[in-house]
C-alpha cells in the first residue's frame, strides 16, 4: 500500500508565457497601439497552481 501526500505545485503561465498579462493589438488603422489586460489563466501573477500526489517515499527522498 503506497501512502499518497497532495502538494502544490506552481507552473509558469502558458497563456501568458509568466508575464501576467497577455496583449491585444488595436485594430485601427490611424494608431499601432497595443492594450494589455491581465491573464485570465493566473489572474496576472505569471504562475498556476496544480494539485499532484506523490507518494510518501518522495517526499522522504525531498526532505533529505
Amino acid at each position: 500500500m503506497s501512502i499518497r501526500i497532495k502538494v502544490k505545485q506552481s507552473f509558469k503561465c502558458k497563456n501568458c508565457d509568466g508575464i501576467g498579462y497577455n496583449s491585444l493589438s488595436a485594430n485601427t488603422t490611424n494608431s499601432d497601439d497595443s492594450v494589455e489586460f491581465v491573464c485570465n489563466d493566473c489572474d496576472g501573477s505569471g504562475e498556476v497552481w496544480k494539485d499532484l500526489d506523490i507518494p510518501l517515499s518522495s517526499l522522504k527522498r525531498i526532505l533529505k
